[in-house]
């Protein structure tokens, strides 16, 4: 991912409790995207607890895109953002 956004600072952020498996940092716009990876196809709610922890999310930063990149169809659950892995690729 880091050679295909060099304009971007590209981060794995671990926290005590849970981790965010990819934080991408855009400095011109000052905002970051949250990125978790899953292998499933199925949407659950633990696959974002993480993105959702408002401790994590404050220590990260105000303004972020949550984003859960895995196999199964591209929508929107709350404010959380799930990314079918495929068509995500085929993007960058």
């Amino acid at each position: 991912m880091k050679i295909s956004l060099p304009q971007k600072t590209v981060c794995k952020v671990q926290f005590a409790v849970g981790e965010f498996d990819i934080v991408v940092h855009d400095k011109e716009s000052l905002t970051r995207k949250i990125y978790e990876i899953k292998h499933s196809k199925e949407i659950a709610p633990e696959q974002y607890r993480h993105l959702v922890d408002e401790q994590n999310c404050s220590l990260t930063e105000r303004s972020f895109g949550k984003i859960v990149i895995y196999r199964g169809e591209t929508m929107e659950v709350g404010n959380v953002h799930y990314i079918n892995v495929e068509e995500y690729l085929k993007t960058i």
